[in-house]
C-alpha cells in the first residue's frame, strides 16, 4: 500500500493541527519578512508584510511594528486605528496612550488629543508628556492661555523639555510677549546652541525686544551656518524691509526664489518689498505667481484677478508683513 501511495501521490487530508501549523508558519514568514524589511529601510514592503500577518491572526508585537512603520512613513491617519486597537487591548499602557495622543496631534485632531490627554492625566497627573500634549491640543483649539498653563506645568515636572519650551515660546511670540520668548529661547540654546530653529526663535525674540543689532547678527549667524535656509532668508529679508533696507531685502528674496522657484511665500514677500519701492507692476507679477503656487490664497481676492493692482495693494497692506 505504501508503494502505491508513493507512486500515485495520494495523501491523507491534513488534520486540523496540520492546518493550524501551516497557518502559523505563514504568519511567521510575513512577520519575519516585515521585520527584515523594516530594518533594511524597505518600509512599504514591511507595511504589507505586517498587514498580511495581522490578517492571519491578531498579535500585539506585530501590530506595534506596523504602527512604527506607519509613523515612519508619516501615514498618521492609518496609524490611529492601529494604536486604538492596541490601547483597547491594554487600556493601562501609558506609552501606547501617549503615542496615540501624539498621533492625534500630527493629524490635527485636537479634540481627540485633548480628550485622551484628559484621561491620561486622571491617572498620571504629573506626567510631563501628557501635560505637553494637553498644551498642544489646547493651542490647536485656540485656547492659548490654557496651553501656556499646561506647558508651564510640564516644564515644572521636567525642566529641560525642549518641545515644551519651544511650543510655549512660539505661543508667547504670537502674543507679542518677547521678553518671555527670549528666556525660553535662551533655555533652548543652552540645550543645543546649533539648532537652527532655536537660533531663529532667539533672533526673533531679540528683534521683538528691540535689540536690533543683536537680532541681525543672530539671523546672519544662521545664514552662515546654513546658506540655503529659506526661513533664515525670509526672516532676515523681513528684518531688512522693516528697517527700510529694501535693497538688501530684495536681494535676499531674489536669492530665495532662485533657490526655490516654487516658494509662494518668497514671491509674496518680494512683492511687498517691490510695492514699497513703488514697483507696482513687479509687485503684481509676484502676487500672481504667489497665488498660482498657493491657489487657496486666491479666495482672499474673491477668486478674481480683475483690477488686480488695487486688490494687490489692499492685500499687501491688509497683511502688512513689514509694518509699512
Amino acid at each position: 500500500m505504501g508503494f502505491f501511495k508513493n507512486l500515485f501521490g495520494t495523501s491523507e487530508p491534513k488534520t486540523e493541527a496540520d492546518q493550524k501549523n501551516d497557518t502559523e508558519k505563514m504568519f511567521n514568514i510575513f512577520h519575519d519578512d516585515g521585520v527584515r524589511a523594516k530594518n533594511m529601510g524597505e518600509l512599504k514592503f514591511a507595511e504589507q508584510c505586517f498587514t498580511k500577518a495581522l490578517e492571519i491572526r491578531d498579535d500585539a508585537p506585530t501590530r506595534s511594528y506596523l504602527v512604527e512603520v506607519l509613523i515612519l512613513l508619516q501615514q498618521y491617519d492609518e496609524a490611529v486605528p492601529q494604536l486604538q486597537h492596541l490601547l483597547d487591548a491594554a487600556p493601562d499602557n501609558l506609552e501606547v496612550a501617549l503615542l496615540l495622543t501624539s498621533t492625534y496631534g500630527r493629524t490635527k485632531n485636537y479634540e481627540s488629543e485633548q480628550a485622551l490627554t484628559d484621561k491620561i492625566r486622571e491617572q498620571h497627573p504629573s506626567e510631563p508628556r501628557a501635560l505637553y500634549f494637553a498644551g498642544e491640543a489646547a493651542h490647536g483649539l485656540g485656547q492659548d492661555f490654557q496651553a501656556i498653563a499646561f506647558l508651564t506645568q510640564a516644564l515644572q515636572q521636567e525642566e529641560h523639555y525642549p518641545a515644551a519650551l519651544l511650543l510655549r515660546a512660539q505661543i508667547l511670540a504670537s502674543m507679542g510677549q518677547y521678553n518671555e520668548v527670549l528666556a525660553d529661547a535662551e533655555a533652548l540654546l543652552a540645550l543645543d546652541n546649533e539648532n537652527e530653529e532655536y537660533l531663529l526663535l532667539h533672533a526673533d525674540a531679540l528683534q521683538g525686544t528691540g535689540r536690533d543689532i543683536e537680532a541681525e547678527e543672530a539671523y546672519l549667524k544662521v545664514r552662515e551656518m546654513n546658506p540655503f535656509s529659506m526661513e533664515a532668508m525670509e526672516k532676515l529679508g523681513a528684518f531688512y524691509a522693516l528697517h527700510h533696507q529694501l535693497d538688501k531685502a530684495l536681494a535676499l528674496y531674489d536669492e530665495a526664489i532662485e533657490l526655490q522657484p516654487e516658494n509662494a511665500v518668497a514671491y509674496k514677500l518680494r512683492g511687498a518689498v517691490k510695492l514699497q519701492l513703488n514697483d507696482k507692476l513687479g509687485a503684481e507679477d509676484d502676487l500672481k505667481k504667489s497665488l498660482e503656487l498657493q491657489p487657496e490664497s486666491a479666495k482672499e481676492l474673491d477668486g478674481e484677478y480683475s483690477n488686480i493692482e488695487n486688490k494687490m495693494e489692499q492685500r499687501y497692506r491688509a497683511q502688512n508683513p513689514f509694518q509699512f
